[in-house]
């Protein structure tokens, strides 16, 4: 796992670090390993601002004699001055007018991670222009314009290339920060962790989960699971679900798909490995039935996709979430239906797995008020609902049970497409069939095999055609994938 920080988290560590090492000698190992993170080769400009990230630059600088030193401001700080003082190379003032089309190489080294108001005016110019530039653009520690905790920006350099510099931060990560930032090169320059952090999930944290398994076993050995949705008019989602067969696909015995009678017919034609089961319904959508107190064999149950709006659904959510004890995954409409019911119990076997809509929703806050706070948000749900486990989905995927914070920085936009979520849950059911010693890091899991399977998906085809099943069909090699790490 990767460590990924907070900006104030950042700051202390920097602090602690800086009493045993100096400011300036922690400042050169910034600066080296800035230049030691890629081949310059060609004109390259180097834009400076006002504060220390403009030191690093200025170290950067002393490597390479025939860059061009681009201050935006007569202004720097103490540290950064010492380093300015040192330079041989060309020193030229810009402001907002000036142009970038004669460098093959521009580096950002405006704005730090402490960064978090809007550009002003003059600054907007120049990272205007800077991004008008056919240049390789680098950006030092972060993006300038960037937020380093939230990942918000309206004005930011759009980098090719960022080089962090102690941990990765949140902002890299989050809302537009995947915009921006390009390609992410982390160096530690030897910084201890004071304080917390989040942890971003590699292939090698959950390949245990996808390992050999004993001859001696059976279906049953690998779990049932229950998928339980659909109506008069939303069928294509539980269809999709199951034809998919995300679940069996990620490792469960048997998948078990539970839709409303009247609409089975349209379904059946697709069933092959899974079980189709028939829940008595009205008007197209399911009515509280004795199918519900017959689920104490499943070792996972995934409720909501393309369930629509009905009162009984209360019903029905209440009484499983009441009665049964492995791992429940709430999505889609079955998420809606529990933001009505106002003295809903969760506990630790629970997985929501909300979008923003559907989260603000659950916690009634406007959607722009929880993307400045998306980890605090869904964190505070979690804790203060019996540790129920939350998977806010977005950019980056945050999964949290209260105690802990996991990130997964997998998927693509192309997976913003009808189905991708039902995808995802069918994914969960599965794993969580069979895999619930650790939950949290098993939902990780799941989003860390959907969000590489769509990847896989685009490399084969693009972002712009890629549809659910696409995904589906890549689970195998996601898999291998993560199993070859």
């Amino acid at each position: 796992m990767i460590e990924v920080v907070s900006v104030n988290t950042m700051r202390e560590s920097d602090k602690e670090k800086i009493k045993s090492f100096g400011s300036k000698e922690l400042m050169f190992e910034a600066g080296k390993k800035l230049y030691e993170s890629y081949e310059y080769k060609g004109k390259v400009g180097i834009v400076c601002g006002s504060g220390n990230n403009a030191g690093d630059g200025y170290v950067l600088a002393s490597f390479l004699p025939n860059a061009i030193v681009l201050r935006t401001s007569r202004k720097t700080s103490d540290d950064a001055l010492f380093f300015f003082n040192k330079l041989n190379n060309e020193v030229i003032y810009i402001d907002e007018s000036y142009g970038f089309s004669s460098f093959d190489i521009i580096v950002d080294c405006m704005f730090g991670t402490g960064f978090n108001k809007e550009v002003d005016e003059s600054y907007k110019s120049i990272i205007e222009n800077i991004n008008k530039s056919k240049a390789f653009k680098i950006s030092c520690d972060i993006p300038s314009g960037l937020n380093g905790d939230t990942g918000l920006a309206k004005t930011c350099v759009k980098a090719d290339l960022t080089v962090s510099i102690g941990f990765i931060k949140s902002g890299l990560l989050l809302n537009d920060g995947k915009n921006y930032t390009g390609k992410i090169i982390n160096n530690n320059i030897g910084i201890d962790l004071v304080g917390n952090s989040y942890k971003l999930i590699e292939a090698k944290d959950i390949k245990n989960i996808f390992s050999k398994r004993n001859e001696n076993a059976n279906k049953k050995t690998f779990g049932y699971t229950a998928l339980i949705g659909g109506s008069n008019e939303y069928s294509g989602a539980i269809k999709l679900s199951n034809l998919s067969y995300s679940a069996l696909r990620t490792g469960c015995g048997i998948a078990k798909l539970y839709v409303p009678k009247s609409i089975s017919d349209s379904i059946k034609p697709y069933m092959l490995e899974s079980i189709l089961v028939e829940v008595e319904d009205k008007d197209g959508h399911m009515i509280f039935s004795n199918l519900f107190k017959d689920l104490s064999n499943m070792d996972s149950i995934c409720i909501g996709m393309g369930w629509g709006s009905s009162d009984s659904y209360k019903d029905i959510l209440k009484y499983i979430l009441d009665n049964y004890k492995c791992p429940i995954i709430i999505d889609a409409d079955g998420l809606n239906t529990l933001s009505k019911i106002s003295d809903i119990k969760l506990s630790e076997n629970v997985v929501l797995t909300p979008h923003l809509k559907e989260f603000s929703r659950l916690i009634n806050k406007d959607i722009s008020d929880i993307k400045e706070h998306l980890i605090e948000y869904a964190y505070e749900y979690a804790k203060n609902h019996n540790n129920c486990t939350i998977l806010l989905k977005g950019p980056t995927t945050i999964i949290t049970n209260g105690k802990e914070i996991y990130l997964v920085n997998k998927g693509t936009v192309g997976m913003s497409t009808a189905g991708s979520g039902d995808v995802l849950s069918g994914i969960l059911a599965g794993i969580l069939a069979y895999s619930k010693e650790d939950l949290l890091l098993s939902v990780a899991a799941g989003a860390y095999v959907n969000g590489l399977a769509g990847e896989l998906g685009v490399e084969e085809l693009n972002e712009i055609s890629l549809i659910a099943r696409d995904t589906i069909i890549n689970i195998p090699k996601a898999i291998n994938k993560i199993n070859e790490s």
